[in-house]
């Protein structure tokens, strides 16, 4: 049987170099494309014309965020909260989406809030907003997207001050607001069982401290916070 030839040898060898390095150019591509889609956030106009065409994919970011909901209601229980948001006058919806595109399906995450609300002494401001909901898909999670939401509030409501309830055995939120500076104001429990923590900005105009992103994990400048 004929033995190869050094040139057949370096032939092949070449060829295989070379797919090689068409496989990593087209991985580092792809990676690269990925990285692109930057996360804008914006509130949202809750019109009947909307309505089929985003709430179908605020109700996907319910389901993942919120398997179970806070009173251990599943289901059903959550679409018909997340549905009382979209019919409510005077709750809003702030989305996060992919910024290279207008495509519903790239909604990964939303907030839900009542402007006006916001605790400090009076409990009441026009510049103040009280957060009644925020989730991310379970993909997108631990990636900066629930901070660039609670960024864009503040930032809307930059004179007033933002209050929040969290469920006090929902460990996992109280480290992400605790983690973005947020103050706990006090606990209470309702009708004497399920214990609440009240969250708030410590002034009016509190802003989130610049982070770096790196290493799949969020850097705060001067400290390092994962989130």
């Amino acid at each position: 049987m004929e033995q190869p030839t050094d040139r057949k040898v370096c032939a092949v060898e070449d060829k295989e170099r070379a797919l090689s390095d068409e496989s990593h150019s087209t991985q580092a591509s792809i990676l690269t494309h990925k990285k692109s889609h930057s996360i804008i956030c914006e509130q949202i106009k809750k019109t009947k014309k909307n309505e089929p065409r985003i709430f179908p994919f605020l109700l996907m970011v319910d389901k993942e965020a919120f398997p179970i909901d806070q009173w251990g209601m599943e289901g059903q229980r959550t679409a018909t909260i997340l549905k009382q948001f979209w019919r409510s006058p005077t709750d809003k919806i702030a989305v996060a989406r992919k910024e290279d595109t207008n495509c519903n399906k790239a909604i990964v995450g939303y907030a839900c809030y009542i402007e006006g609300i916001g605790g400090g002494e009076s409990g009441s401001s026009p510049n103040a907003c009280y957060l009644m909901r925020i989730g991310v898909r379970t993909k997108c999670q631990r990636q900066g997207i629930g901070r660039k939401l609670m960024a864009f509030l503040l930032e809307k409501y930059s004179k007033g001050v933002m209050s929040l309830d969290v469920n006090a055995e929902n460990e996992k939120a109280i480290r992400f607001y605790r983690g973005l500076g947020l103050t706990e104001c006090e606990t209470y429990r309702v009708m004497d069982k399920q214990a609440f923590i009240k969250f708030q900005t410590p002034w009016a105009g509190f802003r989130l401290r610049e982070r770096e992103v790196g290493k799949g994990e969020e850097v705060e400048k001067g400290g390092k916070q994962t989130i």
